[in-house]
């Protein structure tokens, strides 16, 4: 069986869930959206799926040991001018031929002797 219901129907349709789910026969449902609607929905899912991969994007680049400046920020959940200053304050960096990288340990340790 299909069921054809609106937007404004759908939300009534929720707030009788008791009802609803005494429906046992039915298999599906349909909603018609208008092309707006539809628009809205295809830009909110593009935004979250976009979302969603940066994010991963970021937890992967965190696995590594050793980071670049950028890695290190996001790491850290810090501005590029506040490690500037942490690096000025001790933060240990590593420099190989002209590129900084950082120790992801070493930075943990250094924030550990910190709290201390």
């Amino acid at each position: 069986m299909t069921i054809l219901i609106n937007s404004e129907n759908f939300m009534h349709l929720i707030s009788k869930q008791k009802q609803f789910m005494e429906v046992k026969s039915m298999t599906k449902i349909e909603i018609l959206l208008s092309d707006d609607q539809l628009s809205v929905i295809a830009g909110q899912l593009s935004d979250l799926i976009t979302t969603e991969i940066d994010k991963i994007k970021k937890q992967e680049n965190l696995n590594h040991r050793y980071m670049n400046k950028k890695q290190t920020c996001n790491y850290l959940q810090i501005s590029n001018n506040t490690l500037d200053g942490w690096i000025k304050d001790g933060l240990p960096i590593i420099k190989i031929h002209g590129s900084n990288r950082f120790d992801r340990i070493a930075v943990d340790q250094w924030l550990s002797n910190l709290a201390k």
